[in-house]
């Protein structure tokens, strides 16, 4: 009897220790949990010091190999890039767009960090384009009324951007000034168009150029939720779109919503910023 009793007292302290064991586990974050924290941090101290370039890259960097089958990896590599290409570093920054330009990648954070990669190569490229009619126009004095002409060199530059369209270019004759052909000229990627030139865009701090603020769930639901975001120009021009995760409206894609973040491109910059608190109760329209 005393026998059964002892062995009655193992199995409920057992059972006590096992569903301990389970609460335990269950309180503590996964790790998809600890990964958005630590990108997280990792957007704060990008927010706070963003001149100190070399230095958020390079903690970029450690969080890319500290977490190198991460969704998230792609955020801190473009963070990554886009600081090298502030202090001009461009070797380096560009090594890893065409890295991330290569990926074969289908998730919604992969799709956005594409599409950023393209406008920063975009750039890169138009500034050698750049580079090769400045040399013509050294040598001729005038800038040619075609791209064609800027190819007979060693390493000529590229007559596409990466969304593989032909650049718009243009020569521009002095009106006021006759026979003075070709003297200006404008050069623009069809997709990027008035944010083409490299100097300019990184002439603006991260993510400036716009203001992404989201204001409000419409529904919630895993992989469904509507979310309403304002759109605020550099024109002080605000407008309000609505998005599901993996959608884009506008040139502003949802990329990824998780439990302390929600993660926003607007084709070159992220946006990251905690869920909004307001959820609309669909129930009652």
């Amino acid at each position: 009897m005393m026998v059964l009793n002892q062995h009655r007292r193992r199995i409920r302290l057992s059972a006590v220790l096992l569903s301990t064991l389970v609460v335990l586990a269950s309180s503590l974050p996964s790790q998809s949990e600890n990964e958005e924290r630590k990108l997280i941090a990792l957007w704060k101290t990008h927010s706070l010091t963003t001149n100190q370039h070399v230095q958020i890259a390079k903690r970029c960097s450690e969080f890319s190999q500290a977490h190198p089958s991460s969704p998230f990896q792609v955020i801190s590599e473009l963070l990554a890039a886009w600081h090298l290409l502030a202090a001009e570093r461009n070797e380096a920054g560009t090594i890893i767009l065409e890295r991330i330009y290569g990926l074969q990648v289908g998730d919604s954070i992969g799709r956005a960090a594409m599409t950023q990669a393209r406008a920063w190569l975009t750039r890169m490229d138009h500034a050698l384009v750049k580079k090769s009619l400045s040399a013509y126009y050294i040598d001729t004095l005038e800038y040619p009324e075609t791209l064609n002409s800027i190819l007979n060199v060693t390493t000529p530059p590229p007559l596409k951007d990466r969304w593989n369209q032909p650049w718009m270019y243009q020569a521009i004759d002095f009106q006021a000034l006759k026979g003075f052909n070709g003297q200006r000229y404008k050069l623009e990627s069809d997709h990027l168009g008035p944010r083409t030139d490299l100097s300019d865009a990184l002439s603006y701090p991260y993510g400036k150029r716009l203001r992404l603020r989201p204001i409000r769930y419409m529904s919630q639901a895993p992989d469904k939720s509507i979310l309403e975001v304002e759109v605020k120009r550099s024109t002080n021009l605000a407008q309000v779109i609505a998005l599901t995760v993996g959608s884009e409206s506008d040139g502003i894609s949802f990329a990824f919503e998780g439990q302390h973040c929600i993660v926003l491109s607007d084709g070159d910059y992220w946006h990251i910023s905690p869920p909004p608190a307001h959820r609309q109760n669909t129930n009652n329209r």
